[in-house]
């Protein structure tokens, strides 16, 4: 699947798992969910385009308070820093992004989740290895 196709399946997902049945918040809640991903660039950027349809850019989800806004200055000049932080506004980003972390592993995804199982304890499992 390439990047738009993984972003419209996000979309799909969340408007059923999210928005639908309500199984999940409706931004990021890392109690909720983790994401793994192999090492691999191509793999890691088709999970950031399926959850950037899962949880897209909302208002309001990475809000910090007016005296956080004040000292987020960065340590170098930044010439229109004002006009920057007065778009900004209580918004950690622009255009309300959620930083979803995707987790990275040395081992394959497969062995990483079935080494949980024991041997057995799963028919399909057994039977496809």
């Amino acid at each position: 699947m390439g990047m738009r196709q993984l972003y419209l399946r996000g979309l799909e997902n969340r408007r059923r798992y999210i928005e639908k049945d309500q199984l999940l918040s409706t931004s990021y809640n890392p109690s909720e969910i983790e994401i793994f991903s192999s090492k691999e660039g191509r793999v890691q950027r088709s999970a950031m385009s399926y959850f950037m349809g899962f949880y897209p850019p909302s208002n309001g989800v990475n809000n910090i308070s007016s005296n956080e806004a004040t000292k987020a200055i960065p340590p170098f000049m930044l010439s229109d820093l004002k006009q920057v932080q007065s778009q900004l506004g209580s918004e950690s980003f622009d255009h309300g992004y959620q930083i979803i972390p995707i987790l990275t592993t040395g081992q394959k995804i497969p062995d990483m989740f079935m080494g949980a199982f024991e041997i057995g304890t799963c028919p399909l499992f057994t039977e496809a290895t």
